[in-house]
């Protein structure tokens, strides 16, 4: 056995291995009383981020971006399995175990070539086949080539003060392609959610491809704060700015979908807590913002055995937040809380602890947190 190092996370200090452990973190006055009184069991710790996995059958699947590698371990962090392994310069993500095999994305860019987006299935005898290319997909569709970003209506003496970067200071939606998250619809196709296109994608069994989805366009108004913060010159004060909506989490749920957008842009206040969560029905492709104030989530997941709440990771707050019955509140404080996932009446989560540098996944009972 080797040594066991303290590790903090969120003020508390607690033993674990390197690789698992079943340690809970006691209370500590350091955080927050919402965050003191919850149980939060370490399940592994050290992964190379960022980190996306997947609860499923009491095991969790874990993509690690940062290591080109697929590993799986139980629920109570035992039996570790390396499933898939490949370069690190290769970005493995978007994991998905339920369904038949195990669905996650491949994103890279060869030395001589374009750059590709893949979504890859792992069979339960050990190989790995290519269902799709998302990035053919986006490069021919382009499903938001005809959505508006940025700032439209400027004069031309006003485009000519705009930062190089912004052009004329409007664009059409570009081709491009990086899969953030995957989940499973019940006919066995799985969604894509696509960061860089701006949109979900079903992807059949057989790797026919439809569109699901286009998330809408996020809009600020430009003040002379946000002027300042975007360094836009004063003639685009008045206007609107128009961002795209990055989606970055994507959970079916009961043959709905639940997603997490992250605006693109600056993150500085001033221009607000902008990440929105959407529900979509994939069958009339209608979609329903259900909450909205959150600072850039990355993930979510859904309480479908229970409350039908909907716990949303802000990394960017160190915290995780709620929507229950279209109200958003918090939930606790976690560092760098960015993967979330329900399963079993537990949530699981990622987490990069104070002083750490490597990603941790810890189980949390949310019966134990008090109401705010």
């Amino acid at each position: 056995m080797r040594a066991r190092p303290v590790l903090v996370l969120a003020g508390l200090a607690v033993s674990t291995t390197l690789v698992a452990s079943s340690a809970v973190l006691p209370a500590a006055a350091a955080v927050r009383p919402t965050a003191a009184l919850v149980p939060v069991t370490i399940i592994v710790h050290g992964l190379k981020g960022p980190v996306t996995f997947s609860v499923v059958h009491g095991k969790i699947t874990i993509a690690q971006a940062g290591a080109g590698r697929l590993t799986r371990v139980k629920v109570d962090g035992t039996g570790p399995e390396a499933l898939f392994t490949t370069s690190p310069k290769i970005v493995v993500g978007a994991v998905e175990a339920a369904g038949a095999g195990t669905s996650f994305t491949l994103t890279g860019r060869p030395a001589r070539g374009k750059a590709y987006a893949r979504l890859t299935r792992l069979t339960a005898d050990g190989r790995t086949k290519t269902v799709a290319s998302l990035s053919d997909y986006e490069t021919g569709k382009n499903p938001d080539k005809k959505r508006t970003y940025g700032i439209v209506g400027l004069s031309r003496s006003c485009q000519k003060k705009l930062p190089k970067a912004l052009g004329t200071g409007s664009y059409r939606g570009k081709a491009r392609s990086l899969p953030a998250a995957t989940a499973l619809l019940p006919d066995g196709s799985v969604v894509v959610a696509d960061t860089a296109a701006n949109d979900l994608v079903r992807v059949t069994k057989k790797g026919a491809m439809s569109l699901v989805a286009v998330l809408p366009v996020q809009t600020v108004p430009i003040t002379a704060s946000v002027a300042a913060v975007l360094t836009l010159p004063t003639c685009t004060v008045g206007k609107t700015y128009r961002f795209e909506a990055a989606p970055t989490d994507v959970e079916s749920v009961k043959g709905l979908l639940y997603v997490t957008t992250r605006p693109s842009g600056s993150l500085n206040p001033v221009l607000g807590a902008r990440g929105k969560v959407y529900r979509i029905n994939p069958g009339n492709h209608s979609v329903t913002q259900i909450g909205s104030g959150f600072v850039a989530p990355t993930g979510l997941a859904v309480d479908a055995d229970g409350s039908g709440a909907v716990y949303v990771a802000e990394p960017a707050a160190n915290r995780i937040s709620t929507i229950v019955a279209g109200v958003r509140a918090p939930f606790m404080d976690l560092p760098v809380a960015a993967a979330l996932e329900w399963s079993g009446g537990a949530l699981y989560a990622t987490t990069v602890p104070a002083g750490e540098t490597t990603t941790s996944i810890v189980k949390i009972n949310p019966g134990a947190v008090p109401k705010p």
